[in-house]
C-alpha cells in the first residue's frame, strides 16, 4: 500500500477493503479486534497520502463520513463510505 502510494503521490487516491474501520453496525463494532488494527495502522497512511475516498464493505448497510483526518472531522480528510451493498 505505501509503495503504491509513494509511486502516485500526484494522483487521486482511492481505497477498497471488506472489513469497515467506521462501521454504522452496533453490533460489528463491539468486537475492537476488527478494526483497530487498521484504524492505527492504515488510517495515519491515509492521512499521510491524502486518500480521497475509502470504500468499505462487509456490514451491508450505507454509510458515508464527513472528511476526517486523525479521526476528526477536517476539510478536505478522507471519506468513508460504505458499509458494502450500500443497504441492499
Amino acid at each position: 500500500m505505501i509503495n503504491s502510494f509513494e509511486n502516485n503521490k500526484n494522483k487521486f487516491k482511492f481505497v477498497s477493503y471488506h472489513v469497515p474501520i467506521y462501521s454504522v453496525c452496533e453490533a460489528f463494532d463491539r468486537d475492537p479486534s476488527r478494526y483497530l488494527y487498521a484504524l492505527f495502522h492504515w488510517v495515519p497512511n491515509f492521512d499521510k497520502y491524502k486518500v480521497m475516498t475509502v470504500f468499505e464493505n462487509h456490514v451491508h448497510a450505507f454509510k458515508r463520513t464527513k472528511p476526517l483526518v486523525g479521526n476528526t472531522p477536517t476539510e478536505n480528510g478522507t471519506v468513508y463510505v460504505g458499509d458494502g451493498a450500500f443497504g441492499a
